[in-house]
């Protein structure tokens, strides 16, 4: 992940294209209004997506501590966290600790990250090898395979892979400097099957000279500012031109699944295409009104009334489509709740999060989803034990709720399981 942050370092932004396409073969592209919605934020509730809410405290001791600014995610029946010291921690939904899933290291099993994504229906877990390849861990967190990516990875940044099938991958790579502009890749059994351009290379190679400082934004503050997507650093780039720069996302998330659905979206590009067999189809379109963020100015400081969209959460009749305003001064993230069957649209701040009105506790704030559709977050042990000490009076929450007073503030956080 190193040599991806620093390839996302040079990387003046992503290079994309837009599909002005209005139909699919199925039929017609849903509009889903989230600039009208920006227009009148009402605020989150957790019944605006959620059923159920589930709490499960994960155990702690010396061999699986957590720490701060973790990454949970729900993989099959495994939770995994990846932790700042460099671990995957793998526990069952019961909260008991069950292993450490491999190692960073350059030997047989090891990888270069511990950022991480996995087949729902198989339970293997992948991550970023070093020598252009994937690491595969099974469902038990045991080695089994190398998967190598039989495409060039040099002159790319940072990629997202997904699986299309049991045995064919997808790869979308981002071009550096324009020097190849972005991809899709398909593959299978180490060998390549095709691949297109999501966007043509620039006409003209971009000038290093050009910029003017690098810096990255990691951890606790990287996710305070820019969310979830923030995990393993947010590159942000100034250029010496007054109110120019860049800001690139290594851990992006464009390539996503929803059942057996794969779904890809590029940056500055509000249309969410459909993977089918080895090409893409649209199948929805973000309309963000006058909060659209053109392509052509997006290395432009001066932004601050567009919107910028990092991930997007979707579970069978709910998407989340979380996005940035104020991207260059003082980035404030929004989340939009979709519900599918009404085209009903809300938007709400990400640091205000999800009232609660399902189990009368904190906030809700999302990180992943699975393929399966069940939302996955976490809330640190002393912010837990701080709410008990505020709410000591409170005799109205559910069971599940009160079994949390005894979470200690040196705890492991609280996994909070949302569907």
């Amino acid at each position: 992940m190193k040599t991806c942050l620093y390839q996302a370092a040079i990387a003046a932004c992503f290079f994309l294209t837009a599909c002005n396409d209005s139909k699919t073969a199925d039929g017609e592209v849903t509009v889903i209004p989230v600039g009208v919605a920006l227009d009148t934020p009402s605020g989150l509730k957790a019944s605006d997506c959620f059923k159920q809410v589930s709490y499960v405290a994960l155990e702690t001791n010396d061999s699986c501590l957590v720490g701060t600014a973790p990454r949970v995610q729900l993989i099959k029946d495994k939770i995994l966290i990846s932790t700042n010291q460099e671990q995957c921690l793998m526990f069952d939904k019961t909260g008991k600790f069950i292993k450490q899933v491999g190692h960073v290291g350059n030997d047989p099993e090891g990888y270069s990250s511990v950022y991480c994504w996995g087949n729902n229906e198989t339970g293997d877990i992948y991550f970023w090898g070093w020598n252009n390849e994937l690491v595969c861990y099974d469902q038990e967190g045991l080695f089994k395979e190398k998967i190598k990516i039989p495409f060039e990875a040099e002159g790319y940044a940072a990629a997202s892979y997904n699986y299309l099938t049991d045995e064919i991958f997808v790869g979308h790579k981002e071009g550096i400097l324009g020097a190849n502009g972005s991809a899709l890749l398909f593959f299978k059994n180490n060998e390549p099957i095709t691949s297109f351009q999501t966007i043509a290379a620039d006409d003209k190679p971009f000038d290093p000279s050009n910029i003017a400082s690098i810096s990255v934004i990691k951890n606790e503050e990287g996710i305070k500012l820019f969310g979830p997507t923030a995990y393993s650093g947010v590159v942000i780039v100034n250029y010496k031109e007054p109110e120019t720069g860049s800001i690139s996302f290594p851990d992006n998330t464009s390539l996503w699944r929803q059942n057996e659905n794969l779904y890809f979206k590029e940056a500055y590009n509000d249309t969410i295409y459909q993977v089918k067999d080895t090409t893409i189809v649209p199948s929805s379109i973000i309309d963000l009104g006058k909060y659209h963020w053109e392509y052509s100015d997006r290395y432009m400081k001066n932004k601050d009334n567009a919107a910028l969209i990092t991930q997007i959460l979707e579970s069978k009749d709910r998407m989340i489509i979380r996005f940035i305003t104020k991207l260059f001064h003082g980035a404030v993230l929004h989340d939009a709740v979709v519900t599918k069957s009404t085209g009903e649209v809300k938007v709400g701040l990400y640091a205000d999060g999800m009232k609660d009105d399902l189990t009368s506790f904190m906030p809700l704030r999302p990180m992943t989803v699975s393929s399966a559709g069940e939302y996955i977050g976490l809330l640190p042990a002393g912010e837990v034990a701080e709410w008990f000490d505020e709410h000591e009076d409170d005799q109205d929450i559910p069971q599940q709720v009160k079994e949390l007073k005894r979470i200690g503030e040196e705890d492991n956080p609280i996994v909070v399981i949302m569907k």
